[in-house]
Protein backbone atom coordinates (compact mmCIF):
# COMPACT_ATOMS: atom_id res chain seq x y z
CA UNK A 1 0.00 0.00 0.00
CA UNK A 2 1.37 3.39 -0.90
CA UNK A 3 2.11 5.90 1.57
CA UNK A 4 -0.52 8.60 2.07
CA UNK A 5 0.82 12.14 1.67
CA UNK A 6 -1.49 14.92 2.48
CA UNK A 7 -0.33 18.41 1.88
CA UNK A 8 -1.63 21.72 3.21
CA UNK A 9 -1.23 24.47 0.58
CA UNK A 10 -1.81 24.41 -2.96
CA UNK A 11 0.02 27.57 -3.47
CA UNK A 12 3.17 27.08 -5.99
CA UNK A 13 5.12 24.28 -3.50
CA UNK A 14 2.31 23.22 -2.35
CA UNK A 15 0.86 22.01 -6.23
CA UNK A 16 4.44 21.53 -6.88
CA UNK A 17 4.90 19.12 -3.89
CA UNK A 18 1.83 17.08 -4.78
CA UNK A 19 2.70 16.48 -8.28
CA UNK A 20 6.41 15.23 -6.93
CA UNK A 21 4.62 12.85 -4.63
CA UNK A 22 1.80 11.50 -7.18
CA UNK A 23 5.05 10.90 -9.60
CA UNK A 24 6.94 9.03 -7.10
CA UNK A 25 4.05 7.02 -6.85
CA UNK A 26 2.29 8.22 -3.06
CA UNK A 27 -0.91 8.17 -2.30
CA UNK A 28 -1.82 12.12 -2.12
CA UNK A 29 -4.12 14.94 -1.49
CA UNK A 30 -4.13 18.91 -1.52
CA UNK A 31 -5.82 20.51 1.14
CA UNK A 32 -6.11 24.65 1.06
CA UNK A 33 -7.76 27.12 3.37
CA UNK A 34 -8.29 29.31 0.94
CA UNK A 35 -9.18 28.82 -2.74
CA UNK A 36 -7.08 27.48 -5.37
CA UNK A 37 -5.86 29.14 -8.16
CA UNK A 38 -7.23 27.68 -11.50
CA UNK A 39 -3.81 27.49 -12.89
CA UNK A 40 -3.21 24.75 -9.64
CA UNK A 41 -6.50 23.33 -9.84
CA UNK A 42 -6.19 22.57 -13.77
CA UNK A 43 -2.40 20.73 -12.01
CA UNK A 44 -3.72 18.99 -9.39
CA UNK A 45 -6.65 17.42 -11.94
CA UNK A 46 -4.08 16.38 -14.82
CA UNK A 47 -2.48 14.05 -12.14
CA UNK A 48 -5.28 12.74 -10.92
CA UNK A 49 -4.17 14.78 -7.59
CA UNK A 50 -7.74 15.11 -4.96
CA UNK A 51 -7.99 18.57 -3.30
CA UNK A 52 -9.73 20.73 -1.01
CA UNK A 53 -10.19 24.53 -0.92
CA UNK A 54 -11.99 26.60 1.74
CA UNK A 55 -11.11 23.72 4.52
CA UNK A 56 -8.43 21.19 5.78
CA UNK A 57 -10.67 17.81 6.82
CA UNK A 58 -8.96 17.23 10.15
CA UNK A 59 -9.39 13.36 10.00
CA UNK A 60 -7.97 13.75 6.13
CA UNK A 61 -4.70 14.95 7.93
CA UNK A 62 -4.73 12.67 10.96
CA UNK A 63 -4.70 9.58 8.95
CA UNK A 64 -1.63 10.87 6.63
CA UNK A 65 1.82 9.29 6.81
CA UNK A 66 3.50 12.34 6.18
CA UNK A 67 2.08 16.18 6.36
CA UNK A 68 3.78 18.67 3.77
CA UNK A 69 2.59 22.13 5.14
CA UNK A 70 3.49 24.13 2.17
CA UNK A 71 1.20 27.27 3.56
CA UNK A 72 3.61 30.30 1.83
CA UNK A 73 4.37 33.36 2.98
CA UNK A 74 3.65 36.72 2.83
CA UNK A 75 5.69 39.35 1.12
CA UNK A 76 6.78 42.00 2.86
CA UNK A 77 5.38 45.86 1.93
CA UNK A 78 7.55 48.69 2.50
CA UNK A 79 6.58 51.39 4.63
CA UNK A 80 7.75 54.49 2.00
CA UNK A 81 4.85 56.85 0.88
CA UNK A 82 4.42 56.32 -2.78
CA UNK A 83 5.86 52.71 -3.31
CA UNK A 84 2.68 51.01 -3.42
CA UNK A 85 1.72 52.51 -6.76
CA UNK A 86 4.52 50.63 -8.27
CA UNK A 87 5.28 47.55 -5.88
CA UNK A 88 4.87 44.47 -6.76
CA UNK A 89 5.80 40.76 -4.89
CA UNK A 90 7.94 38.23 -6.79
CA UNK A 91 4.78 36.37 -7.36
CA UNK A 92 3.06 38.80 -9.25
CA UNK A 93 6.11 39.33 -11.78
CA UNK A 94 6.67 35.46 -12.12
CA UNK A 95 2.66 34.56 -12.64
CA UNK A 96 2.87 37.10 -15.09
CA UNK A 97 0.19 39.04 -12.85
CA UNK A 98 2.15 42.55 -13.59
CA UNK A 99 4.64 44.14 -15.98
CA UNK A 100 7.49 45.71 -15.31
CA UNK A 101 9.07 49.13 -16.79
CA UNK A 102 13.05 49.08 -18.07
CA UNK A 103 14.50 50.40 -14.83
CA UNK A 104 13.52 48.46 -11.90
CA UNK A 105 14.93 47.72 -8.08
CA UNK A 106 14.50 44.81 -6.37
CA UNK A 107 14.48 44.72 -2.73
CA UNK A 108 16.37 41.56 -1.01
CA UNK A 109 19.77 39.70 -2.56
CA UNK A 110 17.88 36.26 -1.65
CA UNK A 111 17.77 33.60 -3.98
CA UNK A 112 14.17 34.58 -5.46
CA UNK A 113 15.30 38.40 -6.28
CA UNK A 114 18.48 36.96 -7.78
CA UNK A 115 16.48 34.95 -10.26
CA UNK A 116 14.19 37.68 -10.96
CA UNK A 117 16.67 40.06 -11.32
CA UNK A 118 18.64 37.81 -14.11
CA UNK A 119 15.21 37.22 -15.46
CA UNK A 120 14.82 40.86 -15.92
CA UNK A 121 18.52 41.66 -17.15
CA UNK A 122 17.90 38.54 -19.71
CA UNK A 123 14.99 40.15 -20.77
CA UNK A 124 16.76 43.56 -21.34
CA UNK A 125 15.24 45.20 -18.36
CA UNK A 126 18.36 47.05 -16.25
CA UNK A 127 17.65 45.88 -12.11
CA UNK A 128 19.71 46.82 -9.21
CA UNK A 129 19.51 44.53 -6.30
CA UNK A 130 19.35 46.38 -2.96
CA UNK A 131 20.42 44.14 -0.10
CA UNK A 132 21.05 44.97 3.68
CA UNK A 133 23.86 42.22 4.07
CA UNK A 134 27.08 42.62 2.74
CA UNK A 135 26.80 39.59 0.13
CA UNK A 136 23.82 38.15 -2.08
CA UNK A 137 22.18 34.44 -1.57
CA UNK A 138 23.79 33.28 1.47
CA UNK A 139 22.57 30.00 1.95
CA UNK A 140 24.77 26.92 3.69
CA UNK A 141 27.56 29.90 4.03
CA UNK A 142 28.10 29.70 0.86
CA UNK A 143 27.60 33.34 -0.64
CA UNK A 144 27.71 35.23 -3.59
CA UNK A 145 30.15 38.01 -3.00
CA UNK A 146 28.54 41.76 -3.83
CA UNK A 147 30.97 43.00 -6.51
Amino acid sequence: MAKRIVILGAGESGAGAAVLAKKQGFDTFVSDMSAIKDHYKDMLNKYGIPWEEGKHTEDLILNADEVIVATGAKARKLPVKGVAEYAMDATEYLLGEKTVGENVIIIGGGLTGCEIAYDLYLHGTKPVIVEAKHDLIVSDKVPLPNS
